[in-house]
């Protein structure tokens, strides 16, 4: 939680310096809140490996992530009928809008208890099980935050056969994974779109076929 809360006070900084409009002149170029911020992130080995991944959803939506409890009999069941005896719908944000893009991707509710999991399904290749590339994310963001209970969160990955010529698909194995003690990373990432890029004054030639 302390490397969650880091990163918010060191962006509560980059605003209010911001709102300031400039840094005061005791500060130098080197100590300017972005640089300090640029720095920071790029000790990643130290301070944005292995967060966990509850305290990420604690820290950004105010909700728990439970751990499945294999002595509670919703718990249980739920497992044993992921798929049978479940209503199934996409997450809502708090508008009540469905979100179908982001974390989760489904908000499963046990007709007996009412009670709601989280569930994101993955595919994977075979071979591919204990590959390094990124295959979960999570952004933050407040208007549009599907994570609104305290709640299980799981995910279910499937490994399967490159398809085949026909198109189809023949899956091998399944596996449902509980999220309660899953670590993440955060990978620092300066983006802009193309409205930020094609700027009539940042043009210096053009061409057309």
């Amino acid at each position: 939680m302390l490397r969650i809360a880091a990163l918010c006070l060191i962006t509560t900084f980059l605003v209010l310096a911001d709102l300031s409009g400039s840094a005061t002149p005791a500060t130098t170029a080197a100590d300017a809140p972005v640089n300090q911020l640029i720095r920071w992130l790029l000790d990643e080995d130290r301070q944005l490996r292995g967060l966990p991944f509850a305290e990420v959803i604690f820290d950004t939506t105010g909700k728990r992530v439970l751990p499945v409890n294999p002595k509670n009999e919703i718990d249980q069941r739920v497992m044993r009928q992921i798929s049978v005896g479940l209503n199934c719908d996409f997450p809502r944000t708090a508008e009540g809008r469905v979100q179908r893009s982001g974390y989760p991707d489904l908000r499963i509710v046990d007709l007996a208890s009412k009670r709601v999991f989280y569930l994101d399904p993955k595919l994977y290749v075979a071979g591919s099980r204990d590959s390094s590339f990124r295959a979960f994310y999570f952004e933050p963001k407040i208007g549009t935050n599907k994570v609104r209970d305290d709640t299980v969160h799981l995910v279910v990955g499937f490994e399967h056969e490159p398809r085949e010529k026909n198109g189809a698909w023949k899956f091998i194995r399944w596996d449902l994974i509980d999220l309660a003690q899953f670590k993440v990373k955060l990978k620092a990432e300066f983006q802009g779109s193309n409205h930020d890029m094609y700027r009539p004054e940042a043009i210096v030639a053009s061409g057309a076929n």
